[in-house]
């Protein structure tokens, strides 16, 4: 899936109220620095948004793609206050309904 798809596919959802505001974010993090996270990021990016960075259980402070990585323990409260985040999963080894409720608690 290239860029192009992906923004294509953010064209797409914007109809959804929920993305639909989200969408009107420019600021963003992506949880999932794999290959998906860092596909969105370009999508996003190709948007106009700013990714201001990654959050990633594995982060270990090295940059991804030229973004700062956190966990999520580690994300910076400014971040976490400003920023709308988009889930880029793609490994069927994660429970994605428990990262959702996590970054739920984390606000």
């Amino acid at each position: 899936m290239t860029t192009h798809d992906l923004a294509a596919v953010l064209a797409r959802g914007a109809d959804r109220s929920r993305v639909q505001r989200a969408l009107r974010t420019n600021d963003w993090l992506v949880y999932g620095a794999g290959r998906m996270g860092r596909a969105w990021a370009g999508a996003l990016a190709a948007r106009g948004a700013v990714v201001q960075a990654f959050i990633d259980r594995n982060a270990d402070g090295t940059a991804i793609a030229g973004l700062p990585a956190y966990t999520l323990a580690g994300c910076p409260d400014g971040l976490r206050e400003r920023c709308a985040v988009l889930l880029a999963l793609h490994n069927p080894g994660v429970d994605v309904g428990a990262v959702r409720r996590q970054l739920h608690a984390a606000g």
